[in-house]
Protein backbone atom coordinates (compact mmCIF):
# COMPACT_ATOMS: atom_id res chain seq x y z
CA UNK A 1 0.00 0.00 0.00
CA UNK A 2 2.89 2.36 0.80
CA UNK A 3 4.74 1.63 -2.44
CA UNK A 4 1.56 2.19 -4.44
CA UNK A 5 0.82 5.40 -2.53
CA UNK A 6 4.32 6.64 -3.37
CA UNK A 7 3.88 5.70 -7.03
CA UNK A 8 6.66 3.13 -6.81
CA UNK A 9 6.70 -0.51 -7.94
CA UNK A 10 5.77 -2.97 -5.21
CA UNK A 11 9.15 -4.47 -4.23
CA UNK A 12 8.02 -7.59 -2.38
CA UNK A 13 5.20 -10.05 -2.64
CA UNK A 14 3.91 -11.58 0.57
CA UNK A 15 3.55 -15.31 0.87
CA UNK A 16 2.25 -17.67 3.48
CA UNK A 17 4.56 -20.07 5.28
CA UNK A 18 3.01 -23.19 6.75
CA UNK A 19 3.42 -23.93 10.45
CA UNK A 20 5.59 -26.92 9.51
CA UNK A 21 7.92 -24.73 7.45
CA UNK A 22 8.17 -22.23 10.31
CA UNK A 23 8.93 -25.04 12.75
CA UNK A 24 11.70 -26.38 10.54
CA UNK A 25 13.12 -22.92 9.91
CA UNK A 26 12.85 -22.12 13.63
CA UNK A 27 15.57 -24.66 14.31
CA UNK A 28 18.02 -22.33 12.56
CA UNK A 29 16.44 -18.90 12.94
CA UNK A 30 15.16 -17.19 16.09
CA UNK A 31 13.03 -14.89 13.92
CA UNK A 32 11.20 -17.82 12.32
CA UNK A 33 10.78 -19.46 15.71
CA UNK A 34 9.10 -16.29 17.01
CA UNK A 35 6.95 -16.01 13.89
CA UNK A 36 5.60 -19.48 14.56
CA UNK A 37 4.68 -18.37 18.09
CA UNK A 38 2.59 -15.50 16.72
CA UNK A 39 0.83 -17.15 13.76
CA UNK A 40 -2.40 -17.29 15.77
CA UNK A 41 -2.68 -13.52 15.18
CA UNK A 42 -3.19 -14.11 11.46
CA UNK A 43 -5.71 -16.97 11.59
CA UNK A 44 -8.76 -14.93 12.57
CA UNK A 45 -9.75 -11.26 12.70
CA UNK A 46 -8.99 -9.31 15.84
CA UNK A 47 -11.95 -8.26 17.97
CA UNK A 48 -11.14 -5.03 19.77
CA UNK A 49 -13.16 -3.46 22.56
CA UNK A 50 -12.55 0.29 22.64
CA UNK A 51 -15.09 1.07 25.36
CA UNK A 52 -12.48 2.10 28.00
CA UNK A 53 -10.65 4.32 25.51
CA UNK A 54 -13.89 5.94 24.34
CA UNK A 55 -15.00 6.49 27.94
CA UNK A 56 -11.75 8.37 28.60
CA UNK A 57 -11.32 10.25 25.31
CA UNK A 58 -14.64 10.11 23.46
CA UNK A 59 -15.28 8.52 20.08
CA UNK A 60 -12.64 9.17 17.44
CA UNK A 61 -13.27 8.42 13.78
CA UNK A 62 -10.37 6.33 12.43
CA UNK A 63 -8.60 7.41 9.26
CA UNK A 64 -8.71 4.77 6.51
CA UNK A 65 -5.26 3.28 5.80
CA UNK A 66 -5.21 4.45 2.16
CA UNK A 67 -5.89 8.05 3.22
CA UNK A 68 -3.24 7.99 5.93
CA UNK A 69 -0.65 6.51 3.54
CA UNK A 70 -1.38 9.18 0.90
CA UNK A 71 -1.19 11.97 3.48
CA UNK A 72 2.06 10.62 4.92
CA UNK A 73 3.67 10.30 1.47
CA UNK A 74 2.58 13.87 0.63
CA UNK A 75 4.01 15.15 3.93
CA UNK A 76 7.29 13.31 3.37
CA UNK A 77 7.67 14.66 -0.15
CA UNK A 78 7.05 18.22 1.04
CA UNK A 79 10.02 18.10 3.43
Amino acid sequence: MIAKGAGQPVPVRASIASPALLAAGGIFSLLLREMRETTYQFRAPFVIDASKFEAAFGHLEPTPHRDSVQRTVAWYRSR
